[in-house]
């Protein structure tokens, strides 16, 4: 008698906790959004964090049974999927965002030297070859030295001048010897079905983004 009367009220406060635990999406809309805003932010240098953070609460949820359910599960979906493309990105171009991140947190010394010289440091000439060539050729800068130079003018508040407009890039082609022709640009719109690569300044660090159009 006393063992039902046990059963019977261990039974009443799994299903009152059950009831209760339906209410508490907190973890798992933290999840839906954190990796929403991982999606917008993808392959920048906080990308790592926030994934890891949306994998977590989301497990949690889904652990312990909480309310939200679907919210948890696009929230891991999207986040697995944002830290494969990340660590492919990395995998790739890890050297480029490295040294793109020392400049956006130390950019004075780079600041200063390209006051003086008015050319990138002999560091990074190997993002004027292949395959980094290519892959700036493709992007809206056209060229490495374009994108430096777009990352120094925003970190010295304009000291150093970038215009869209203008190919700062050492390989840019010059008017032709009879004085006819005009300049080319490598920063043409890409083609119909051609991937657009928008490397995106982001906060205090220049974060990669790429985007297919």
């Amino acid at each position: 008698m006393d063992e039902e009367i046990y059963n019977a009220g261990s039974e009443g406060n799994t299903s009152e906790e059950e009831k209760v635990n339906e209410y508490r999406k907190g973890l798992a809309i933290a999840a839906f959004v954190l990796s929403l805003v991982n999606c917008f932010c993808c392959c920048c240098y906080g990308s790592p964090i926030l994934a890891t953070l949306s994998i977590i609460f989301a497990i949690v949820s889904l652990a312990k049974n909480r309310g939200g359910k679907p919210f948890a599960i696009i929230g891991l979906v999207l986040s697995t999927l944002g830290m494969l493309v990340f660590a492919g990105t990395f995998y790739s171009y890890g050297d480029l965002l490295i040294d793109m991140m020392k400049v956006s947190f130390d950019p004075n010394p780079y600041i200063e030297e390209y006051k003086e010289t008015g050319e990138i440091p002999e560091e990074f000439e190997k993002y004027n070859e292949s395959p980094y060539k290519e892959f700036f050729e493709y992007s809206q800068y056209g060229s490495f030295e374009n994108y430096y130079r777009f990352i120094l003018s925003a970190r010295s508040g304009g000291e150093i001048e970038y215009d869209p407009n203008e190919n700062y890039g050492s390989s840019s082609s010059s008017s032709d010897d009879d004085g006819g022709g005009s300049s080319s640009s490598s920063r043409d719109e890409p083609d119909d079905g051609e991937t657009l690569v928008d490397l995106s300044y982001t906060g205090a660090s220049a974060g990669m983004k790429l985007r297919a159009i």
